[in-house]
């Protein structure tokens, strides 16, 4: 039998050979996503930079033709980053917390999928550089909460089929229903937050100064089980009221979120060889394959009369979905 203490012995020899010859590790991250219009539309070009609170250093790249960047070798620490593009007001975001989750199978038996996760949660001071922050009580208290780009869960998967070869003993029927590809990308990404904001049917003087206004007081939780939700009520219009003259309301920078994404974009691929190093590739591309409704925005603005009554009937209702189905043929040569 072997002596254990040898095995404790070899082991202490071995680990001090591996210190000596292995360099010096640098644990680095990196930050990636997506920019998109209010729509849901990719935005190319946008230029997206981050910045290391302690250090001031900065990294700048451009989002591709899908909408997509990556920063990487980030040392940690925490970030500011930046968003600007023409036609848009410049995006700024600081303190986001994130857990990150990727698995890989790699290509066996005709089918392949990756799947990403991220778990985060993003605050801020301002959304826009235009915000102002509160100059009569604690920004911390007053100003410092959800960020309007948070999104608590961000799943994305993609997947590709190499569809079974058609063997019917005709050599038109093979050709043309084998050798077919399909693969998609499926995402499932929480609802943004939003704030309750509000009018009145009269002017009402809330603050007595003209230099911040009152947010809307939240009375109960307006979170509504999904199994209550509908077209007209996303949430409790009844947890919001007129904030009491000579107050900044009671609420948070957001109080609620908005719908989320369901989105499967598929395409089907046939392969046309022709010659060795010349083929033609036929795609059908389907976004929002299934058609499912995709709502985008909800009516967040109460309107209170004289007495402190809620009269926007739309208040609480959807206003707005993302595109449904589209789909593409493309023919593309190769060679």
């Amino acid at each position: 039998m072997l002596n254990p203490n040898s095995w404790l012995a070899a082991l202490l020899v071995l680990l001090a050979i591996f210190a000596m010859v292995t360099p010096a590790q640098t644990i680095t991250g990196t930050m990636t996503g997506s920019v998109v219009d209010p729509r849901g539309a990719a935005v190319v070009g946008a230029e997206v930079s981050v910045a290391q609170d302690a250090t001031g250093t900065k990294r700048t790249v451009q989002t591709n033709e899908l909408g997509d960047f990556q920063i990487g070798s980030l040392q940690p620490g925490v970030y500011t980053m930046t968003v600007a593009t023409a036609g848009f007001k410049t995006l700024q975001r600081t303190n986001i917390d994130s857990f990150q989750a990727t698995a890989r199978r790699r290509f066996a038996q005709h089918i392949q999928f990756g799947l990403a996760w991220t778990w985060s949660m993003a605050f801020n001071f301002a959304n826009f550089d235009a915000n102002p922050v509160s100059v009569l009580a604690d920004p911390r208290y007053r100003d410092y909460g959800l960020s309007s780009s948070d999104r608590t869960h961000n799943l994305r998967i993609d997947w590709t089929y190499d569809l079974p070869h058609v063997r019917s003993g005709n050599s038109v029927i093979d050709y043309v229903f084998s050798r077919w590809q399909l693969s998609g990308i499926t995402s499932f990404v929480s609802g943004q937050p939003l704030a309750i904001s509000y009018t009145t049917v009269t002017p009402v003087d809330i603050t007595g100064t003209p230099s911040q206004g009152a947010r809307i007081d939240v009375v109960s939780d307006p979170v509504l089980p999904k199994s209550e939700r509908t077209f007209s009520r996303n949430f409790a219009t009844e947890a919001f009221a007129l904030p009491a003259r000579n107050t900044f309301g009671n609420s948070a920078t957001t109080q609620i979120r908005g719908p989320g994404t369901e989105n499967w974009d598929m395409v089907l691929i046939r392969e046309l060889p022709i010659r060795e190093q010349i083929r033609m590739q036929f795609r059908v591309e389907a976004f929002n394959a299934f058609n499912h409704t995709q709502f985008a925005t909800l009516d967040t603005s109460a309107r209170f009369d004289a007495a402190g009554n809620q009269v926007n009937a739309r208040f609480g209702e959807f206003l707005s979905s993302r595109p449904p189905r589209i789909m593409q043929l493309a023919l593309r040569f190769m060679f």
